[in-house]
């Protein structure tokens, strides 16, 4: 059978990144909710479009992993990552989706420390990873081009497939 996207821990000077587990899903809907408030969103809204991902992930363990982000006894952020295809490439490719870090945390600080730890501990097959920050996000882009990563000439679109949406 396929294993976990990432079935281990990964452990930094500056904080743990560990898998999000069911007891965890509060808190990581909460601060899902405090990212969208903090964006002009509604928190509510955002909870519930969070909790798909969330279900499907513990459904789809092998499709990606969410890390929660902890710095002593405190969850102060989440990573989602998911793996795609990619045959310009020629292999599985790493996508963080979404990276939040609560206020008063460094989130530069602690986004460049987990880029830099998922480089040195991709899992197997694993040939690039991707990250977008948006374009007005000059700080966070200046810390992803520090971890290695590189504008794409084509940022792509997508559309999505699944059959209950219009």
């Amino acid at each position: 059978p396929p294993v976990p996207l990432f079935d281990y821990d990964l452990v930094s000077t500056r904080a743990v990144y560990r898998n999000c587990l069911p007891r965890d899903v509060p808190s990581l809907l909460a601060l899902a909710g405090r990212r969208a408030a903090g964006l002009g969103a509604d928190p509510a809204a955002a909870r519930e479009a969070a909790a798909v991902p969330v279900s499907a992930l513990t459904r789809h363990k092998t499709g990606g992993s969410i890390l929660l982000i902890e710095v002593g006894p405190a969850t102060v952020g989440y990573c989602i990552l998911t793996t795609s295809w990619s045959h310009a490439l020629g292999g599985t490719v790493l996508g963080v989706e979404e990276l939040h870090v609560e206020p008063g945390h460094d989130r530069l600080v602690l986004a460049g420390d987990l880029l830099a730890l998922l480089a040195k501990v991709s899992p197997a097959g694993a040939v690039a990873s991707r990250v977008a920050p948006g374009v007005a996000d000059r700080k966070l882009r200046a810390a992803c081009a520090r971890a290695g990563f590189h504008s794409e000439a084509d940022p792509g679109m997508i559309r999505d497939m699944r059959r209950d949406t219009p």
